[in-house]
């Protein structure tokens, strides 16, 4: 994210496809979703499906969390993800 977004404190999903150096037509043939679709979530006409979230996350390298705030979606009572770690062996199941 560029000091830009960071600065002026909204997240915009045509920012962030900026701040990865591209148009909305060059993300689109990159990601294989049709622009008129790009389009639409930029425009926040719609919202994007599960899916073409984590996709669009993936190719602009930012978290659920950072798209669904460029989306205008309220995320202060959601958690952010807890580090994965080693199953403890202490919880672990045996037949009795």
């Amino acid at each position: 994210m560029n000091l830009h977004t960071i600065e002026s404190k909204e997240i915009t999903l045509k920012g962030l496809i900026a701040d990865a150096n591209m148009t909305q037509r060059e993300f689109s043939k990159l990601t294989g979703i049709p622009e008129v679709t790009i389009n639409s979530w930029v425009s926040q006409k719609r919202m994007p499906k599960l899916d073409s979230a984590v996709l669009l996350c993936c190719h602009l390298k930012i978290s659920l969390k950072t798209l669904a705030k460029s989306l205008d979606i309220d995320v202060s009572n959601l958690p952010d993800d807890l580090p994965i770690s080693e199953p403890s062996k202490e919880l672990t199941i045996s037949k009795v």
